[in-house]
């Protein structure tokens, strides 16, 4: 049985990356509903989840403590960080939070996309 680390691609494609990074870059500026606020924050945690396992991979086959590896050591440390954060109640601290969600999925999908 294939495990989730198994994976060599995000389930997310890079389009849906995109939009979906667009979608909580857009959030900031109307202020979104809760609920809407909610949704995107599972559909940004799952794609993280993804992208961090890939990421993750790229630094074990990288060489200890190479520019790569702590390129990658950092990024992995920000993204567990953001993804303790909770969403607030309040419209705009959601959005905010969606924001940031966003930002570190483009982040990930970034050094996904530069080391293929």
């Amino acid at each position: 049985m294939a495990k989730p680390t198994d994976r060599t691609r995000p389930t997310y494609t890079p389009e849906q990356v995109d939009e979906l990074v667009a979608a909580s870059e857009i959030a900031t500026g109307i202020l979104p509903t809760i609920d809407w606020c909610r949704d995107l924050d599972q559909q940004l945690r799952d794609a993280i989840a993804d992208h961090l396992d890939l990421v993750r991979q790229q630094q074990a086959a990288l060489v200890d403590r190479s520019r790569g590896w702590y390129l990658r050591d950092k990024l992995i440390t920000a993204t567990d960080e953001v993804l303790q954060t909770e969403m607030g109640s309040g419209s705009l601290s959601a959005a905010l939070h969606v924001a940031g969600l966003g930002r570190q999925l483009r982040a990930l999908a970034h050094c996904i996309r530069a080391a293929g």
